[in-house]
């Protein structure tokens, strides 16, 4: 599940956070991956299975992955 409002971005049943920079973010979710390219980026709230995102969101896709 993926929710955007504003500059936040929440993500529901991840798997796994891969990559996080101040200009992009990997998240690893079961058969895809999420990247988020942007401008100042980062990690308001983790949890186990929900991520917070903030940040100038540029850019979003989605990568399916066998």
């Amino acid at each position: 599940m993926l929710s955007i409002d504003k500059n936040q971005v929440m993500i529901e049943h991840y798997r796994e956070l891969t990559l996080v920079s101040e200009t992009r973010i990997q998240v690893t979710m079961k058969s895809y991956r999420i990247t988020i390219d942007g401008e100042q980026l980062h990690v308001l709230a983790l949890g186990k299975d929900e991520i917070l995102l903030e940040g100038s969101v540029q850019n979003l896709a989605f990568a399916y992955e066998k």
